[in-house]
């Protein structure tokens, strides 16, 4: 696979390698991180709120397979909560497969 990084500026570049650096850093570890789960395709639609501040909301489900083998699959989870309170925060879970 390759990529054309033809036109990038200096900036953009070295962003795109501190971001490649970070991944394959999280990639190494034992378990996925938000990085990963959401690079590979939960979707994050937190908000903010007047009263209630930065409210975590998650969607969807991906796989990651870490640096080792092994497989994880993520779930987004939505916040719980009405107008006035938050119950809970939105989150990823991480669900080991192998």
């Amino acid at each position: 696979m390759t990529i054309s990084l033809n036109g990038l500026s200096a900036t953009a570049l070295e962003t795109l390698a501190r971001r490649a650096i970070d991944l394959a850093n999280d990639l190494r570890k034992e378990e996925p991180s938000y990085r990963l789960a959401l690079e590979a395709g939960v979707e994050d639609h937190s908000y903010s709120t007047v009263r209630n501040g930065r409210v975590s909301y998650y969607a969807g489900e991906a796989i990651v397979t870490m640096a080792n083998g092994k497989k994880w699959r993520c779930v987004g989870h939505r916040s719980r909560g009405d107008a006035y309170s938050v119950y809970r925060q939105g989150y990823i879970e991480f669900i080991p497969l192998d």
